[in-house]
């Protein structure tokens, strides 16, 4: 008799996950995304109580695994978790915006969520940031570290820092001509947040710049610019008037190559942060090639020094080539 002897592999049972919300009281979010192609939008639902399939246990474990990692790699860059990116058979189809105050456990349960509803693979997004190199063929430098000299000052850490603020992300076409209604994009800043070393001369440039704006006015109102969306012809300044639209009040020019920058988002502020609330949100959305630009309303009252510092230009405006022109509406409202 022949004995044959074989490897038996031992039986991996994967541990289940909470129901969602499990410790929190009840929860519930939308996660809202669009696909690129039919600008069609879709909306996945959440709420307490909520468990994951067998079928699906083993790919939850999956997503988690990428969204912490992701996460570690969103702080290590000062990035914040905000977006998402969907793919249907290995190829990008989609995009949406993370609903406020989630936490990381229920991205990985919308991600099982998505799968089983449209069979599509959810993605936290994330961008290459900073000095960091994402490989050896394609180097990357964020170009408005190029705006600020080395800070020797440590970069502070947020402290007693709670904000909270939404935005409308506007999305073009190559054309710059908007698609759609705006996506709201939400960004969170809470006591301990960090940011690396290197945006320490953009924090304390921008509070210093914050705090001769606020000592003339307290604008609640905010676009968001991207360095890497540029159009022909000037930024415009704006202002919000009694009509609740932006009028044309000024431009930001650039007598080189006569291009500007498409806004990206716009948003309000419950109430007008501090000085170091706004350096540090800059320093957040510089971690994506993004600047932050308060906009007056018609009944502030302040200088052409300090609109060219709500338009984000202080020490940079030279290296830029930019400067500021302030001249009677030249548009109607926006």
């Amino acid at each position: 008799m022949t004995i044959v002897m074989r490897t038996v592999r031992p039986t991996v049972v994967l541990k289940r996950p909470r129901p969602v919300g499990w410790g929190k009281g009840f929860v519930s979010f939308d996660f809202k995304w669009r696909e690129f192609a039919s600008r069609k939008e879709h909306v996945i639902g959440l709420a307490s109580g909520m468990e994951v399939p067998d079928k699906f246990v083993r790919y939850f474990w999956d997503r988690h695994k990428h969204v912490t990692a992701t996460a570690k790699y969103l702080a290590l860059t000062g990035q914040s978790a905000s977006d998402f990116w969907v793919y249907k058979d290995g190829k990008l189809i989609g995009r949406g915006f993370l609903p406020p105050r989630v936490a990381l456990q229920e991205i990985a349960y919308f991600f099982v969520a998505l799968k089983r509803v449209s069979g599509c693979d959810g993605y936290l997004g994330w961008y290459p940031s900073g000095r960091k190199w994402v490989d050896e063929d394609a180097p990357y430098r964020n170009p408005l570290f190029d705006l600020f000299a080395e800070e020797s000052r440590p970069m502070p850490t947020a402290k007693n820092t709670w904000l909270d603020v939404s935005f409308a992300h506007m999305e073009r076409d190559g054309g710059g001509k908007l698609l759609d209604e705006p996506q709201r994009e939400h960004l969170s800043i809470r006591p301990g947040d960090t940011m690396p070393q290197e945006y320490a001369a953009m924090f304390y440039a921008r509070r210093a710049a914050y705090e001769r704006v606020l000592a003339e006015c307290s604008p609640q109102c905010f676009r968001v610019y991207n360095a890497n969306f540029t159009c022909d012809g000037p930024t415009p300044i704006w202002e919000v008037r009694a009509d609740g639209c932006y009028w044309q009040i000024g431009e930001i020019v650039d007598p080189v190559s006569n291009r500007g920058y498409f806004a990206e988002g716009h948003g309000l502020f419950d109430r007008t942060p501090s000085a170091s609330k706004l350096a540090f949100l800059s320093c957040k959305l510089a971690a994506r090639d993004r600047w932050l630009v308060l906009v007056p309303s018609e009944r502030d009252k302040f200088s052409a020094d300090v609109l060219a510092l709500m338009a984000g230009l202080d020490n940079g405006a030279e290296l830029l080539n930019s400067e500021v022109q302030i001249r009677p509406t030249v548009a109607g409202p926006r």
